[in-house]
């Protein structure tokens, strides 16, 4: 009981770290790392290694999903406990009744809050200012990512559905939910980390390479694998037509998608100089 209750607390201990490393991190941003330009290579290490444990969890969920298609989503044993002890800390704070999935909520919105504001740290480091046009991608894409995890945890507190595309704003339910929820932020993360360390890295990104691919993965991928396996054959179940416009429409206002939009049009105007100036 004793051992227990040391675990617990230890864990509540991590969760108030997670809420108060937001505030730590934008505090050394702008007082620290503006006059020590050396302390730029610890934020950025430090954002990349979060983000890679954080990416490493989300790679375990996914490869407990290829053997568990049909249970509910994995978390690590640490995950969950960090999520108890964020939730704890909350509805102490504040009077919450009816928010099950309060706790992973808000761990996923703490971590690609950090993870975002590490990025945001790079990005305006006079260190890194020769890599300014390389970062912005994966600030770009870890900003989706947390308007997605900020709209979740929104509609979690407000006592509704998880709402965001990840959910198709709650047009998926059951088997079908967890699948494309599983695979959805998988990519995210996945695509986030390694935007962020080739930024860091390599001199040029392909022209709009990035973006199109980032799209169509994450679109598609997380639709095609919810629809195949989004019928069990008992237990979590659930199984939704996926060409019904209630889950078209959500589709096409997928964040990622209208990112889409928006390059394509730069595209076409970009063009349509080209051509006026011939």
């Amino acid at each position: 009981m004793v051992h227990s209750n040391q675990i617990s607390n230890l864990y509540i201990y991590l969760a108030y770290i997670l809420v108060l490393l937001p505030i730590i991190m934008l505090t050394f941003i702008f007082l620290i790392e503006k006059k020590y330009k050396k302390s730029s290579y610890l934020i950025a290490g430090f954002t990349v290694l979060f983000q890679g444990f954080h990416t490493i969890e989300h790679l375990i969920q996914t490869i407990y999903w290829f053997n568990n298609k049909w249970s509910l989503p994995y978390m690590t044993p640490i995950a969950k406990s960090i999520a108890a002890g964020l939730e704890t800390i909350h509805r102490r704070a504040i009077d919450i009744t009816t928010a099950p999935t309060l706790g992973m909520e808000l761990l996923h919105f703490y971590g690609n809050l950090i993870f975002f504001i590490g990025i945001l740290g790079i990005y305006l480091s006079n260190t890194f200012i020769h890599r300014k046009n390389m970062i912005k991608y994966p600030l770009l894409f870890e900003g989706l990512h947390l308007l997605e995890h900020t709209t979740l945890l929104g509609s979690v507190l407000l006592g509704a559905s998880p709402w965001g595309a990840s959910t198709l704003f709650s047009q998926l339910t059951g088997s079908q939910l967890s699948t494309h929820r599983i695979w959805w932020h998988f990519i995210m993360n996945i695509v986030a980390f390694t935007l962020t360390v080739l930024a860091l890295t390599i001199k040029k990104f392909p022209n709009y390479t990035v973006t199109f691919t980032t799209i169509i993965l994450t679109n598609f991928i997380p639709i095609i694998f919810a629809y195949f396996y989004g019928k069990a054959n008992a237990g979590y179940f659930s199984l939704e037509n996926f060409y019904q416009k209630e889950v078209i429409l959500p589709i096409l206002i997928n964040p990622l998608t209208i990112t889409g939009y928006y390059v394509i049009y730069k595209i076409l105007i970009k063009k349509a100089i080209i051509k006026s100036n011939i």
